[in-house]
């Protein structure tokens, strides 16, 4: 839950709109991962997957980031997405129970 304290813009473009952050953490749930553009750095983008242990917690991730302009979100979605989610399905097969 978040909390009365207000979140801080690191760009221009960082989510601070709690009601916005929680509809894109609801979709971030929904589609499996998270893209972001800007938000945390300008000119970089990023895609991050869930690594899941063997009862379905998420003690991580793994992520890519790009510069801005070596690469649209939609390129990277559709060329390192699949690739993320594989080696991240490999990094959670291999945890100890």
């Amino acid at each position: 839950m978040l909390t009365k304290t207000k979140l801080p813009a690191l760009t221009p473009l960082t989510i601070t709109d709690k009601d916005k952050l929680r509809r894109v953490l609801a979709n971030v749930r929904k589609q499996g991962y998270a893209s972001i553009d800007e938000e945390l750095h300008l000119g970089v983008r990023s895609l991050a997957v869930p690594i899941f242990d063997r009862i379905g917690r998420v003690p991580g991730a793994l992520g890519l980031s790009v510069r801005v302009p070596n690469i649209s979100i939609g390129e990277m979605v559709s060329g390192y997405l699949p690739r993320l989610i594989a080696a991240a399905s490999t990094i959670s097969e291999q945890l100890p129970s």
